[in-house]
């Protein structure tokens, strides 16, 4: 009953906004409501810093050191799986490949331990990430002053719906990193088609981020969750994908630029020892790139929530519109 009410309140805050002209031209170019979206995230950070600063420090860093840490434990194992496959293909006897293919297959269950011991931690912390900065952004962005006490309220009534979209979304992803992979292989010989199929899944899987991150956003702010939630996302994207695929672009670029600056910060080094991982991950520039990283991911969901908002304003306008013609 309190999340339906919820739900109502949403869609009377999102009124209050178009009463109160804040919303975008329904006429506006894509140009003009990328620009708007992101100012108005700029908005969000500046005018409650104090309250996404709470949330950076409690939140959002710590998943990004973990994130960050959990690469670092798993880069030598990684590269020595490769090297004991390699070895086992060129192995003279079918002992000596025996032997290597199950040291191989022990490296395996290591790093699946390994992933398995983080990925706990980091999927609570995220999870609560995306339930307090969503809450307070649209907050905000309703004309309501967003508190510490009203993001930890926030997270009771969400969280459960909260993680059956998470589930969703990552069974949707990973279907598509997977399969479009496949495709392409398929077509190995051919490189120009290849390349189109790389090219056309890495363009879907971008999108299809946008697309889960509003799916998200609805499960916290409506009483929506699993594929109804990204179903009403993606129909609330309808006239502004193309906008929603470049925020999601620009994310990813991000996001991978730190990556690549991460790896190329760590290439060739052995952290198999806690002590080397704590001493590595604290030098200066590695952790400069986890707070960048962590800095980004909170941006990400500000921009998401003030991308929904501006859409669902967009939709409730053509509604009304709609109901006035008839």
């Amino acid at each position: 009953m309190s999340e339906r009410h919820e739900s109502h309140d949403m869609e009377t805050k999102v009124a209050a906004l178009h009463q109160e002209k804040l919303q975008y031209p329904p006429q506006s170019s894509s140009l003009s409501f990328i620009l708007i979206v992101f100012s108005n995230s700029l908005k969000v950070l500046l005018q409650s810093w104090y309250i996404f600063l709470l949330i950076f420090l409690s939140l959002t860093l710590p998943v990004s050191f973990l994130i960050f840490s959990l690469s670092l434990s798993s880069y030598p194992s990684k590269h020595h799986i490769l090297y004991l496959e390699s070895l086992a293909l060129h192995s003279p006897t079918h002992l000596e490949a025996s032997q290597v293919w199950q040291e191989s297959r022990e490296e395996t269950l290591y790093l699946l331990r390994l992933k398995f011991f983080y990925s706990l931690p980091i999927f609570l912390l995220s999870l609560l990430t995306s339930i307090c900065s969503v809450h307070s952004t649209f907050l905000y962005l309703s004309l309501t002053r967003p508190s510490l006490s009203s993001a930890v309220a926030a997270i009771k009534p969400n969280w459960k719906r909260a993680v059956v979209t998470s589930f969703c979304s990552y069974i949707l992803f990973l279907l598509s990193s997977q399969g479009l992979p496949l495709l392409a292989a398929a077509f190995y010989i051919h490189a120009e088609l290849r390349l189109l199929i790389l090219l056309i899944g890495f363009c879907f899987e971008v999108y299809l981020m946008a697309v889960l991150g509003m799916g998200l956003v609805v499960s916290v702010l409506e009483d929506r969750f699993g594929w109804d939630a990204i179903r009403v996302g993606s129909r609330l994207m309808e006239g502004r994908r193309t906008c929603g695929w470049v925020i999601s672009a620009v994310f990813v670029a991000l996001s991978s630029s730190i990556g690549r600056a991460f790896r190329a910060l760590t290439d060739g080094k052995e952290f198999r020892g806690g002590w080397a991982m704590l001493v590595t991950i604290m030098k200066w520039r590695a952790g400069a790139l986890v707070c960048l990283y962590g800095l980004i991911v909170l941006w990400s969901y500000v921009v998401t929530t003030a991308f929904y908002t501006e859409c669902r304003k967009r939709h409730c306008y053509y509604n009304v519109r709609g109901e006035n013609e008839n």
